[in-house]
């Protein structure tokens, strides 16, 4: 019976962390859009419907005719959150015979991402590579590569 007290503990302490960490579009949302919207609101023409798609910035945030999907800062008042968390079968969306509806953690992930600016980011395959910064170490000389620095910083920061 102790044991799972212990888990609910550390579960609580966690759950905080996990509801304020910040919402990353490409490692959050993306996959969400992707999985959830991109069939019907994507870059394919000929299946793409209502004329909006999700995947590019501008198209998901321009005014439709007196509302947006997305309106950055404000989840109230963007269309992509109304169809998601609506209850009539015929305006939620992914409709239902999709069979993929939005989970309750998704639509958290999308609201929160709205109301932080919902800001898009180039996905990571056309970002430039970076060359991160060596770490420093308390015992260069076990470092026989660029890698085992990466690796030693791991090791020191646990006390290892």
């Amino acid at each position: 019976m102790r044991l799972p007290r212990i888990f609910v503990v550390a579960a609580a302490f966690c759950l905080p962390v996990a509801l304020t960490a910040e919402v990353s579009f490409n490692r959050d949302i993306r996959p969400i859009l992707s999985d959830k919207c991109f069939r019907c609101h994507g870059p394919d023409a000929n299946a793409r419907e209502a004329d909006l798609r999700l995947d590019l910035e501008g198209w998901a945030k321009q005014d439709l005719g007196g509302y947006a999907a997305i309106v950055p800062g404000d989840p109230d008042k963007s269309e992509l959150i109304w169809r998601i968390t609506e209850e009539f079968e015929e305006e939620v969306m992914p409709p239902p015979e999709v069979h993929k509806p939005v989970t309750a953690r998704e639509v958290e992930l999308l609201t929160q991402w709205i109301k932080d600016g919902a800001s898009y980011d180039v996905h990571w395959s056309f970002k430039p590579v970076e060359k991160p910064e060596i770490p420093e170490v308390g015992n260069a000389a076990w470092c026989r590569n660029e890698i085992d620095y990466f690796i030693l910083s791991k090791l020191d920061e646990v006390g290892l």
